[in-house]
């Protein structure tokens, strides 16, 4: 009796002809074998010719093939296998969703990539065992369009991925990143979140626990508010590592990160307004030609506070501005003729900051626009 049958969503594939549906016993969630069932088995490859029938086993597994968009529907999938979409194939994943992904399982995305979860109805993306991790879930494309909200994704590592190496749980490259209410920990790679190349909002997020970085940012240029960085799980790591960007960070936190809460690189330029940084082993670096203004901050309990440095030879001395009351000596440390500056708020420099910073609304306008400081 087929209303006495519910549908586990175990998701074994690779391509989108290597879908399995399994069945379980409503009430007593006994599977249901082959024995038990009228078997008709198909010849997949015949699907090829009929969207009709694919797109009516789709559906029978949770999932919906529209144009260029496949739609996970709300269930628990099981993936076993890795999973990698084809160019411009987008991606829609619904509130309610649970994708838990075998031991070394990766999954990668080269379209738009919409995760559609609510504060009623998280999207959860982790491991089906815990203690294997998966591998990556990943996006990679073209200016590509990547908006996710109300994501839980946990127990992720690193992989190759079709001839790419991710170094962290969550990768983005080349995508406009709408990031809402996301929460990324308990990950067993170098970075828990990695993004590169790519316009960020990143807002009302937390990231914690994750191995190494909770936030790795390469070459990026945006906005990050009201999120959490830290604490760490590695000595090595911080809560967000900046290089070769250009981004505002506001009203964050960065706590109990075990090597630095905010690493500046790379020539990277960053404000950073009412935020804090609080029982860090270094509160920030701004290092190896890097610029950091920061306005109206709170630091507490840091062991070392902001230090300035050049790690990397090729670049020149670095720089940080800092606005407001005036901070203790002890607070900034400075080598290789790196250059600290403080403002008060009655200097010239502060009001003309605050009128650079009303005149420009784009951060990547106001970072470059210097001539302020004098």
């Amino acid at each position: 009796d087929s209303s006495q049958l519910m549908i586990s969503y175990h998701s074994d594939f690779k391509y989108i002809n290597d879908i399995n549906a399994a069945f379980y016993h409503k009430y007593s969630n006994d599977l249901v074998t082959p024995d038990k069932i009228l078997l008709n088995v198909q010849d997949f490859r015949s699907f090829s010719q009929d969207k009709n029938q694919i797109n009516y086993l789709l559906k029978m597994t949770g999932i919906k093939k529209h144009d260029d968009t496949i739609t996970i529907s709300k269930g628990t999938y099981h993936i076993n296998q890795d999973i990698i979409f084809p160019p411009d194939l987008n991606l829609n994943i619904d509130a309610g969703t649970k994708l838990l992904l075998g031991k070394d399982v990766s999954f990668l995305v080269r379209g738009n990539l919409n995760i559609n979860g609510t504060k009623e109805n998280k999207v959860f993306i982790t491991a089906k065992d815990k203690g294997n991790h998966f591998g990556s879930f990943a996006i990679i494309g073209k200016n590509n369009t990547c908006n996710v909200s109300h994501l839980d994704l946990s127990e992720g590592s690193e992989d190759v991925i079709d001839g790419i190496y991710f170094s962290g749980a969550f990768v983005m490259d080349q995508c406009d990143l709408n990031m809402q209410h996301t929460a990324v920990h308990h990950n067993h790679a170098e970075d828990g979140l990695h993004v590169l190349n790519s316009k960020i909002n990143i807002a009302n997020s937390q990231f914690y626990n994750n191995f190494a970085d909770q936030v790795d940012l390469d070459s990026n240029q945006g906005i990050i508010v009201n999120s959490t960085f830290g604490p760490t799980g590695s000595q090595n790591g911080d809560g967000l590592d900046l290089s070769l960007g250009k981004i505002h960070i506001k009203d964050s936190l960065f706590n109990n990160c075990l090597d630095k809460g905010l690493s500046v690189g790379e020539k990277s330029r960053v404000y950073i307004s009412n935020s804090k940084m609080i029982e860090n082993n270094m509160a920030m670096a701004v290092k190896d030609g890097s610029i950091a203004i920061l306005n109206n901050n709170f630091f507490n309990q840091n062991n070392n506070g902001i230090h300035l440095y050049i790690k990397k030879e090729i670049y020149d001395s670095p720089k940080a501005y800092w606005l407001g009351d005036l901070p203790s000596q002890s607070l900034f440390k400075t080598q290789n003729k790196s250059e600290f500056k403080a403002f008060s708020v009655n200097s010239l420099e502060y009001k003309d900051f605050q009128n650079n910073l009303n005149k420009h609304s784009d951060v990547a306008k106001l970072l470059d626009d210097l001539s302020w400081i004098r």
